[in-house]
């Protein structure tokens, strides 16, 4: 699991699992927190911006466990050679 912090009052806690992601039930724990605006955020999911490279940047901030936040990488990734499936 892994929470996205928008800003003070936007939270999501996204569930990674077998390539696809969804948003976790309310209450779960996540492994790692990003935080970074609503805008680097669309970029990332879109493909547009790496998610590393944002980190590295300084557009993202990361606390918890970095291997989670790779694997929300590789799901937006466009490179990757599957194409994850989005679940709601």
């Amino acid at each position: 699991m892994c929470a996205v912090q928008l800003s003070d009052d936007e939270r999501i806690v996204v569930e990674i699992a077998d390539g696809s992601f969804g948003i976790a039930p309310e209450g779960a724990s996540e492994d790692c927190q990003l935080s970074c605006s609503l805008d680097d955020f669309l970029r990332i999911f879109r493909g547009e911006q790496n998610l590393i490279t944002a980190i590295m940047q300084g557009r993202v901030g990361v606390r918890g466990d970095l291997g989670v936040a790779q694997m929300f990488q590789s799901v937006f990734s466009p490179g990757d050679q599957q194409t994850p499936d989005a679940t709601r």
